[in-house]
């Protein structure tokens, strides 16, 4: 929470023993620092660099796959996917700014607030609005009122094999403002909702 994106850390056994090394940030204004040599530190020719997405005042979905592949969903404007281009001398993965795979918001969403794709199945998982079900309230922070699964995405698939409501209800605070997919399950969970956990079938969205 009101956190600057998401750090990258190495280990050096041999040198640094079990302290954490920094050597990659991506912000939560889109830009990317990668440490080409090593140190730690930002240095002069190592200045992050923008990712070419279009600005947006503000947008939920990220997530980070077990290939290390970035993935942005942005409210309106797409999902944006940067795969790990090449592993350093350092260990340290690289990525480009500049390559991003990009495809369009699918049906049914008209609003995207959450992403997480499982790279082992090849299952994309997203939240968000849609025609039907919109953010009619003007909720801020929200996953959505729906929950929609993808099979084969790498393959080029964009029809849901299922779309589910999700909690969502913006009087009693129970909506849902995260999920998590973990082997057979989906967890979501709302704010101010004192613990209150859902769970699905990943498979079945039951």
């Amino acid at each position: 929470m009101t956190s600057d994106g998401w750090w990258v850390y190495r280990f050096d056994n041999a040198n640094e023993g079990e302290i954490a090394i920094p050597c990659g940030n991506v912000t939560q204004w889109e830009n990317l620092w990668i440490d080409n040599n090593g140190n730690g530190n930002v240095d002069p020719g190592e200045n992050p660099s923008p990712l070419n997405m279009p600005q947006q005042e503000e947008f939920w979905g990220r997530n980070v796959d077990d290939n290390g592949t970035i993935w942005f969903a942005r409210i309106t404007g797409g999902i944006y996917n940067y795969p790990v281009q090449s592993i350093n001398s350092f260990g340290i993965p690289v990525y480009s700014p500049t390559a991003a795979q990009v495809v369009a918001m699918p049906a049914p969403f008209t609003d995207l607030r959450r992403i997480n794709y499982d790279a082992a199945t090849d299952v994309m998982y997203l939240t968000g609005y849609t025609a039907a079900l919109p953010n009619s309230n003007g909720d801020w922070g929200a996953s959505g009122r729906v929950l929609a699964r993808y099979n084969n995405w790498s393959t080029g698939n964009r029809t849901a094999a299922y779309v589910i409501n999700i909690p969502y209800n913006t009087t009693t605070n129970i909506s849902t403002t995260s999920f998590i997919v973990e082997k057979d399950y989906i967890f979501t969970v709302g704010y101010a909702s004192k613990g209150k956990v859902t769970v699905f079938n990943a498979s079945t969205g039951a």
